[in-house]
């Protein structure tokens, strides 16, 4: 046998082996990302139960993502997404173009809303966390030193649902509060920009779900505290201007 042939199928070998492990092992790759650049990007403890993800239909799932209290706020959760559906178009995944998601449902998300006296929320902290780590390019250089490829993705709908929120503030006197959280149908991220990047969308579902659990808020502790007068400019003005800058995050 020829020396170059021995070559070339000793290449294939090697191609077949690296494709079989990145399959094989791609849902806890995925999970470890999630993990990593997820904890980094809002300063707080991301923890996730399982992923799976099929490359033949697209179809997976995510259990059990949850995003903890960012400094200042204690322990606990402050988002407990149980239950995430995805669909990918399989044939974005080839080349290096953005990956096409065509849909990302969310059920029956908890959130924990802590708000303090002077208007500030854990909601809102992850937000601006976020909002820093993508502005601050750490997510794409943290995956160049990690070797792992930099891929944007364009979500063309995603949908949260049959949300539940507490709420924790001084100003309900140690009452606590429970609401539902208004469904959130975001379409097209990133489209209009070439795609976004994961740190791009964190932030974007931070902010949003923050901008409406903050109105929420100001409904429900205004109802307990004696009206308007008696909640923190900070949260109005957070749920007043939250569409805009979403708006803007999402490059429309």
């Amino acid at each position: 046998m020829k020396k170059r042939n021995i070559i070339a199928i000793f290449g294939l070998l090697v191609l077949v082996a690296a494709g079989g492990y990145l399959w094989l092992n791609a849902n806890s790759l995925i999970k470890s990302a999630i993990v990593k650049y997820g904890s980094a990007a809002t300063k707080a403890d991301v923890g996730l139960t399982h992923v799976s993800l099929s490359f033949a239909s697209g179809e997976g799932a995510i259990r059990g993502l949850s995003v903890g209290n960012p400094e200042g706020f204690g322990g606990g959760k402050a988002l407990v997404l149980k239950d995430i559906s995805i669909k990918v178009d399989t044939h974005s995944i080839a080349g290096n173009g953005p990956i096409i998601i065509e849909k990302i449902i969310v059920d029956s998300p908890q959130v924990n809303y802590d708000m303090t006296a002077s208007g500030d929320s854990n909601l809102q902290a992850l937000s601006r966390n976020a909002q820093a780590y993508a502005g601050s390019g750490s997510a794409t250089q943290e995956a160049a030193a990690d070797n792992a490829p930099s891929r944007k993705v364009i979500i063309r709908d995603l949908i949260i649902r049959n949300g539940r929120m507490s709420i924790a503030s001084p100003l309900l006197h140690g009452r606590g509060v429970s609401a539902d959280l208004s469904d959130i149908h975001l379409k097209n991220i990133g489209e209009d920009n070439g795609g976004a990047t994961p740190a791009d969308v964190a932030r974007i579902v931070l902010s949003t779900i923050a901008n409406n659990a903050a109105k929420i808020a100001v409904s429900s502790v205004a109802g307990i505290a004696g009206g308007l007068k008696d909640v923190p400019g900070g949260i109005i003005n957070g749920a007043e201007s939250g569409l805009g800058k979403l708006k803007s995050l999402m490059g429309r």
